[in-house]
């Protein structure tokens, strides 16, 4: 039975002897490597990161700067839309207003000719119960041939006269329809008698 002594010595040999199989240098250099490379590809990693946010910011840039100009140019349309109906408008009322002035002197125009008319109607009617009551019209006579000549537009216009019944008649050729308008019942107003017979011509 061999002593405790031996069996420790045999223990330390085996130690010694298990420790020179290993190479403690080239575990270092296994770890350095292994940590260098751990290293590197977090550095990788971060490099990769930030290259990534940096693309996703510029294509953000990218895009808010597009939809702005998208936005420029839809705002710029709308503005010129605004502009150019406003102007259309502008120009329409300036026709409008021309129209106007043209309707209204033109009917003021046509008033004072009717007004002319009446006048010319009452000094025919008056003609007229001279001559009737005189029982003939000599053609000969140059004023009976101008009053008949008068009597002749008026009916081209479409406008003629009762002088027995104190009527004025207004054909419109156009409905084909005549009204009637009798002097003597009411006292009316040039203005009125006027506007009455264009109204209806």
């Amino acid at each position: 039975m061999s002593s405790y002594p031996e069996q420790s010595e045999d223990l330390l040999a085996l130690l010694r002897d298990t420790l020179d199989g290993f190479s403690i240098q080239t575990d270092l250099d296994a770890l350095d490597r292994i940590s260098h490379n751990l290293k590197q590809l977090q550095t990788n990693r971060q490099t990769n990161i930030k290259n990534i946010q940096d693309d996703l910011k510029n294509l953000s840039n990218q895009l808010l700067t597009k939809k702005n100009l998208i936005d420029s140019i839809i705002e710029g349309e709308t503005l010129e839309d605004r502009n150019a109906k406003r102007e259309e408008k502008f120009k329409q009322e300036l026709e409008l207003n021309k129209n106007l002035k043209e309707i209204n002197s033109t009917k003021q125009e046509l008033s004072t000719n009717l007004n002319e008319l009446l006048d010319e109607i009452n000094d025919l009617n008056e003609s007229y119960k001279t001559i009737s009551n005189n029982s003939y019209i000599e053609q000969e006579d140059e004023e009976n041939q101008v009053i008949i000549l008068k009597l002749s537009v008026y009916k081209s216009f479409g406008i003629s006269f009762d002088f027995k019944n104190n009527l004025i008649i207004i054909f419109n050729k156009k409905k084909n329809l005549s009204d009637f308008l009798k002097l003597d019942e009411e006292k009316f107003s040039d203005y009125f008698i006027t506007n009455y017979i264009w109204d209806r011509i």
